[in-house]
């Protein structure tokens, strides 16, 4: 519900510069990735994971409704950071769990039903922030926005709850110095998940957050409802492919659909970069069709990159060791999300050619670095043990 408007919330209600909006997202990344790793350590030593989840979901809901009650951007950010650290303490222990649950031939499949799952919620949270915003609750759109932060606590609180009948199954818990099985995941002997992160460095540099898709909407001077359908549009077309996703990862390989989808990054980069050449040419109309296809297409590329890449670090792993190979991965992510961010945020309102972001064209350029890297050292392919 709140995520198409939180940027505009950020920038227009409570003034805040565009760079802060990219401080605050990265700061968001960076905290909530960093929370990814140190979860997923802690869930490969203990027998259950199960209320790792339940307290994530509990932080985010909680911080999802204190928006309401933010008077500055930097309380905003704060309040983004810590529900970012709820999404953190929960995803990887879940991942995990499904993980363990889903080996076999259909792993990617599987992956992509859960995402879809969770695509068909955020399809509702924008219907229901498009009907809010139409039906004027406040008399004002401070007042509107706030309201709809505190009616979004509702829905997160039902999640926590159906979650205590979720069956888990035990797995044996790890032993050994964490400290030394930290240094063994980020500083690994083999070549092909040394290059895995590294390569993930590369693109997470240039992966840009949704905001800056929204503030490209709102640049292009389309209204705050219409952006609710353009992020319902994202996750109609998310949820649709995240199933056909699942399917071609288990029919090709992982690895050649994470190649795939940094081209298809690109090329959501590329779309954003005509909206202002559209917007000049043929108005708001014209833009509003060139970002509606952005959307569209970053759906695509979500769909298929997240469940792309728990399956490539799942097939490489034993189940005992899931955890901490995915929170290792979030922590290299999540260190190039603070500069990734803070970059996004200065890059935005400067432009190149056809007045073009230079923060997309980075993005593109970005990611298809990590694609070329992906065919240099696409010969490491051999699993890890």
């Amino acid at each position: 519900m709140i995520f198409p408007i939180l940027p505009i919330f950020f920038t227009v209600i409570l003034g805040a510069p565009v760079w802060a909006l990219g401080l605050m997202e990265g700061a968001a990344h960076f905290f909530e990735t960093m929370m990814r790793g140190a979860s997923g350590f802690y869930s490969d030593r203990q027998r259950k994971r199960r209320p790792l989840v339940i307290a994530g979901y509990g932080i985010s809901a909680f911080g999802k409704m204190a928006f309401a009650f933010a008077s500055s951007w930097p309380i905003c950010t704060f309040v983004r950071v810590s529900d970012r650290i709820g999404k953190g303490v929960r995803v990887t222990a879940r991942d995990a769990i499904l993980a363990e649950d889903s080996r076999g031939p259909k792993m990617g499949e599987i992956f992509g039903i859960r995402k879809m799952a969770d695509s068909a919620g955020a399809v509702v949270g924008p219907i229901a922030t498009f009907l809010l915003l139409s039906m004027a609750l406040s008399s004002s759109a401070e007042g509107q926005y706030r309201m709809i932060f505190l009616l979004s606590f509702i829905p997160a609180l039902l999640g926590i709850l159906l979650l205590f009948w979720v069956k888990e199954k035990a797995h044996k818990a790890l032993g050994g110095s964490i400290s030394l099985q930290v240094r063994q995941m980020l500083l690994p002997k083999d070549g092909a998940w040394r290059n895995f992160l590294g390569i993930s460095a590369v693109f997470s540099l240039g992966n840009l957050s949704y905001a800056f898709l929204v503030l490209a909407a709102v640049d292009a001077h389309i209204e705050p409802a219409h952006v609710a359908l353009l992020y319902m549009l994202f996750n109609v077309v998310y949820m649709l492919f995240s199933v056909p996703a699942g399917m071609l990862i288990d029919r090709f390989g992982s690895k050649k659909v994470i190649f795939l989808t940094f081209l298809a990054f690109a090329a959501v980069c590329a779309i954003f970069s005509l909206a202002p050449a559209a917007s000049a040419s043929f108005g708001v109309a014209g833009a509003s069709s060139i970002i509606a296809l952005g959307f569209a297409a970053y759906g695509l590329f979500s769909a298929a990159y997240e469940t792309s890449t728990r399956v490539y670090v799942a097939e490489h792993f034993p189940n005992s060791r899931l955890g901490s190979a995915l929170g290792a991965y979030n922590i290299v992510i999540g260190v190039m999300a603070l500069p990734s961010g803070l970059l996004a945020g200065l890059l935005f309102p400067l432009h190149g050619p056809y007045g073009a972001s230079l923060a997309f064209i980075f993005g593109m350029l970005s990611s298809l670095l990590a694609a070329a890297a992906v065919l240099v050292f696409y010969k490491h392919s051999k699993h890890i043990e």
